[in-house]
């Protein structure tokens, strides 16, 4: 497919973010009991986590940096401090398998999920060029424990290696997608850690070897004391899956962990093959898969697999469908965006949709597909997404869409109201109040998300990585009720860097 190795030299290009640790984050409450929903030191106030996986530490290059900001009474106030793998408390201690390394790629996916039961939240991080025992780009994820006194300084993190779940392997790129959940029902808390360059082997009786890039999905199960309890893995060679595995799928592009289907006590994982070629409908078309009740028996686990076929949307090759994913809960309705950044819309190939999906809890039904009717060959509609419900925006369930190729890679962002996508607002740098300066390559819209809530001016995050201002990256706050702000490295107190990803990835809403 190449995009392992578009990827991975791209990766070493890094800049001159040097130290771990920056401003000091804002000290918690004496526990976690008053944390707020995203809330890592138990202040009460939300916080938020951005990825920078192209930072240098010290003379590592692109080992990889998260940015996380301890938040105050509104979502962009707070103190902002920097972790790395070197940072005291993201692992357990030294040893040949921690501390940061050349081209790990420390904060490329980040999620969160309370693992541990002391209310305050915990932070995920990937690095999926992180070696392995040897394995060049096998790939880790850090499990980074939230405090009273911030993240890291409470019980040590956790390194969670594919070789826990089996042979790791060369190139697999374990922590290439991350999806966090909660302790609901029958189920602990979980990570689901996509892994789309692994091979696998073919499905049983379709003969011996294994298949190139075929992906899989590691899921981890912690118990209240936020150790890990169980753990499995998923592919498509997975018996009742309804496709088979092949080469350069890449299952396990985008994950997330949710309750769509099944037994409403056990957790679903939703995942996308973007790169999956389906009979009839062309090479790369893409598919996003459900696998109900994932904790539960083998034989209990209940598929779905939506693609061309059944989402009645025109098939076009290199359509890529699943290559972003979002998931929300609001009221009793779950909500699935699936951005399809190679759909080709009023004849324009590349302009980009995002196809909606609902459920109430029997499953997952195609809703609104959604694009932009003047968008442009190559524009990339739907690179990201993300979503967020009333609890945040305080009107009714959103989508933020990133179209990050648009005018000569400038980039835009698009925050839809479901109920009213006629009513959406496009973002981009120098309009309507947008902080930054319009420049050819700045990709606004690499990446977005959610913070806060309504109650601390809940906002849309937008990830301008290739900030040419500042070429350090940067972000974008939008707030419900203000106006937008811009941050970017050296103006909140973390060393400034060359041609670095400062805002390639974020924690956000959950």
């Amino acid at each position: 497919m190449g995009v392992r190795a578009l990827v991975a030299a791209g990766v070493l290009v890094a800049g001159a973010l040097t130290g771990t640790l920056t401003a000091p984050g804002a000290a918690g409450a004496d526990s976690c009991d008053s944390a707020a929903a995203t809330d890592f030191n138990g202040d009460g106030h939300n916080d938020v986590a951005v990825g920078d996986y192209r930072a240098n530490v010290a003379d590592m290059v692109a080992a990889g940096a998260v940015a996380v900001l301890y938040g105050d009474d509104e979502i962009d106030d707070g103190d902002w401090t920097t972790l790395t793998e070197d940072t005291p408390g993201v692992t357990s201690g030294p040893s040949p398998n921690t501390g940061a390394a050349s081209g790990d790629g420390f904060g490329w996916s980040i999620t969160t999920a309370h693992v541990d039961a002391d209310r305050c939240l915990d932070l995920v991080v990937g690095a999926p060029w992180r070696d392995d025992g040897g394995r060049v780009d096998a790939g880790a994820v850090y499990v980074v424990f939230g405090s009273p006194d911030g993240l890291g300084k409470g019980r040590p993190g956790l390194l969670l290696r594919p070789g826990d779940w089996g042979p790791a392997q060369t190139g697999q790129l374990f922590g290439w997608s991350l999806g966090g959940a909660d302790a609901s029902g029958t189920d602990g808390s979980a990570v689901a850690i996509g892994a789309p360059y692994e091979d696998r082997p073919p499905k049983s009786g379709d003969g011996s070897g294994s298949i190139r890039d075929a992906g899989a999905v590691h899921v981890a199960w912690f118990g209240s004391d936020g150790a890990p309890a169980t753990r499995k893995s998923f592919g498509q060679d997975f018996k009742s899956f309804p496709g088979i595995p092949e080469e350069g799928d890449l299952f396990g592009w985008a994950v997330l962990l949710g309750s769509t289907g099944g037994n409403a006590g056990q957790r679903d994982l939703i995942t996308s093959e973007p790169f999956e070629d389906v009979n009839g409908e062309g090479t790369n078309a893409g598919s996003v898969s459900v696998l109900n009740d994932i904790s539960g028996p083998a034989d209990k686990v209940t598929l779905e697999h939506w693609h061309y076929g059944n989402i009645d949307v025109p098939p076009v090759s290199n359509g890529e469908i699943g290559y972003s994913l979002a998931y929300v809960e609001d009221g009793n309705t779950r909500y699935v965006a699936a951005g399809i950044p190679g759909q080709t819309v009023n004849g324009h190939q590349g302009a980009g949709a995002v196809k909606m999906f609902t459920s109430t809890g029997s499953g997952l039904k195609p809703a609104e597909l959604l694009s932009k009717t003047d968008g442009a060959a190559g524009d990339r509609f739907g690179l990201s997404v993300a979503l967020a419900g009333s609890a945040v925006t305080g009107a009714g369930t959103q989508l933020a869409v990133g179209a990050p190729n648009a005018n000569g890679q400038r980039g835009f962002a698009q925050l839809v109201p479901l109920a009213n996508p006629d009513q959406s607002v496009r973002l981009e740098a120098g309009s309507a109040g947008v902080p930054g300066s319009a420049a050819a390559g700045a990709h606004f819209g690499q990446s977005v998300a959610f913070a806060g809530d309504r109650s601390a001016g809940g906002a849309l995050l937008v990830g301008v990585p290739d900030d040419r201002q500042k070429v350090t990256g940067s972000i974008v706050v939008r707030p419900f009720d203000g106006k937008p702000s811009r941050f970017v490295p050296d103006d909140i107190g973390i060393p400034p860097a060359d041609l670095t990803d400062f805002g390639g990835s974020f924690s956000g809403t959950r």
